[in-house]
């Protein structure tokens, strides 16, 4: 870093580069190496029923599995995030850039520059490089780690330019002897970012401070804010996961049908996989805040007792384009509410209605829909 002056401002520029490593070791299953110790018939085989004692139920289990058969399934599974930042900025300010009747107007601005990265190195149990193929049905699933959803790597950078200007304004000073403005400043500010993959953003800011006497502060502020999304939320691949979940459209034909009396008596809830991904065309989330709040410092206690200061203060936040997951139960709420108007959530992915689909959607003047196969998330 260097810092100096020039023509009356004071200045400083600045080289950073910062590189975190984290890696986590975890003891874990392989369902491939669990299968195997299954089908031995030799006395180092895996026992997957044991877990109590027959003769007395209320004591820890008698007939442990060998510990060479649990050596023989357990692995070690290694996750490594590597995040790095390289930075360059200048910024300048001066207290008196120009006279105003209330005092001196003070300046600051800057221009930064910034390069991040991010890896998210899964384990290969993990991210597919290891799969496990059931040897009886010869099914083959991604992932071989018991427990745990397949998860592939992921990694990304951007590159984001910036530039900030700021004005401390001071309108009414306290040797202008205004009645009830002892005092009245007000804050300038703008602030602009250009990141490489999620588009540029300029936002404001207005403050003030009035000093109605001494010890007697009115403030207030409104911004306009935003918060870019991250380089997992951008970069991410494909991932699955499943959770149960109602496809409520089903029991909307089950209560029209007369099968059940109501919602409650529903069950039609199963397994439902979400597929999720980064999205490459996400923008900045975007927040407006405006606060008001008031200072009192009493001046006519006595000095003894010591310095007293009370506020009070409301703020407002709003959000807009909030970076996030729907939620493949939302998204089944949402394709029952299309399904009864006439159309249908697009990404509920399901497949062609069976027979027994058809039948149970007769008479109850709905579309027959198949099962739900997966949800875009």
């Amino acid at each position: 870093g260097l810092r100096g002056q020039r023509f009356g401002f004071d200045w400083e520029g600045a080289l950073l580069y910062s590189k975190a490593e984290v890696e986590d070791v975890s003891d874990g299953i392989s369902a491939t190496l669990l299968q195997q110790q299954l089908s031995l018939s030799t006395p180092d085989a895996y026992n997957p029923f044991n877990g109590a004692n027959l003769a007395n139920p209320s004591l820890a289990d008698t007939t442990l599995s060998p510990q060479a058969a649990i050596d023989a399934i357990k692995i070690k599974t290694v996750r490594r995030n590597t995040s790095s930042l390289a930075l360059a900025d200048l910024k300048v300010s001066r207290p008196d850039l120009f006279a105003l009747p209330g005092g001196d107007v003070g300046m600051a601005a800057g221009v930064e520059f910034r390069r991040e990265t991010q890896k998210d190195d899964r384990d290969a149990r993990v991210d597919g490089t290891i799969n496990f193929t059931d040897a009886v049905s010869g099914a083959s699933y991604t992932g071989d780690l018991i427990g745990t959803s397949p998860s592939p790597d992921t990694k990304g950078s951007r590159t984001v330019s910036s530039a900030f200007i700021e004005f401390a304004v001071p309108i009414v000073s306290p040797d202008m002897n205004i009645p009830f403005v002892r005092s009245l400043e007000t804050q300038i500010a703008g602030r602009y970012e250009d990141f490489s993959d999620a588009g540029s953003v300029a936002k404001p800011k207005f403050a003030f401070a009035w000093d109605v006497v001494d010890g007697l502060r009115f403030r207030g502020s409104w911004a306009q804010g935003f918060k870019a999304p991250n380089l997992e939320q951008v970069n991410a691949t494909l991932v699955t996961r499943a959770n149960p979940r109602t496809d409520y459209i089903r029991c909307e034909a089950d209560l029209r049908a007369g099968r059940i009396a109501s919602f409650d008596n529903c069950s039609r809830s199963g397994s439902t996989t979400a597929r999720r991904a980064g999205n490459p065309d996400l923008q900045p989330e975007e927040s407006e805040t405006w606060g008001a709040g008031v200072v009192f410092e009493p001046q006519f206690l006595p000095p003894e007792i010591g310095d007293f200061v009370f506020t009070v203060d409301y703020w407002r936040v709003k959000q807009e384009g909030i970076v996030g997951l729907f939620g493949e139960g939302n998204a089944l709420i949402q394709d029952y509410l299309l399904r009864t108007q006439g159309s249908s959530n697009p990404d509920v992915i399901r497949a062609d209605p069976t027979a027994d689909d058809i039948a149970a959607f007769a008479g109850t003047g709905l579309t027959p829909v198949g099962t739900v196969l997966y949800v875009n998330d």
